[in-house]
């Protein structure tokens, strides 16, 4: 699959003061379809601002079209960087698609009864392992039974994963943790030092 990169700044790139106008307004409809990308690639350090020096996001998103930095809105709200209009257009045509969007109820009604009835709840721990997940990320290191600030059962592996995906997804960045795929069945959590 081919993605097509804006928002990405230095060497080839442009430098986002050039692109700065703020007498026109910030496009909301623009902020909020970069927020809302899908998690493309993820990456070991996080981008600071070129502008300001926030730290920003550690992944690249898309929409499947095109893919850019984790946190490019903050260029848009912050600075008023203006983006191409070709990518301006882009966004307000799916957009639009989507707005005029019907929908259709019938596989959805007829699959829905067959679907087995969640099983995360208080009763079967999934509030444990959650807890447990989150001391663990916090802590950098896998919570034993033995833990004397914790006590609680070290979490599986396919839950750590799980966490550290979503966490990534939902932007933390190495201001909160790092974390690292160190091969395809280990996920190593480190405090950020």
């Amino acid at each position: 699959m081919r993605l097509k990169r804006v928002g990405y700044w230095g060497g080839d790139w442009p430098d986002p003061q050039d692109l700065v106008d703020e007498s026109r307004p910030v496009d909301e409809i623009v902020v909020q379809y970069l927020q809302s990308g899908f998690f493309c690639r993820g990456r070991m350090g996080c981008a600071n601002c070129r502008i300001c020096g926030d730290r920003l996001g550690c992944a690249d998103m898309t929409d499947g079209v095109f893919v850019w930095p984790q946190r490019l809105d903050h260029y848009l709200t912050a600075h008023h960087v203006q983006l191409p209009g070709w990518f301006i257009e882009h966004v307000h045509h799916r957009v639009a698609k989507y707005e005029d969007a019907i929908y259709e109820d019938g596989l959805w009604l007829k699959d829905a009864s067959v679907l087995p009835k969640p099983t995360r709840t208080e009763a079967d721990g999934w509030t444990d392992r959650v807890m447990r997940l989150s001391a663990s990320i916090c802590f950098g290191y896998d919570v034993e039974d033995e833990d004397p600030n914790l006590g609680y059962l070290k979490p599986q592996q396919d839950e750590i994963d799980w966490l550290a995906a979503w966490l990534a997804s939902e932007g933390w960045t190495i201001g909160h943790a790092v974390v690292m795929k160190t091969s395809p069945t280990s996920t190593t959590v480190q405090p950020y030092a």
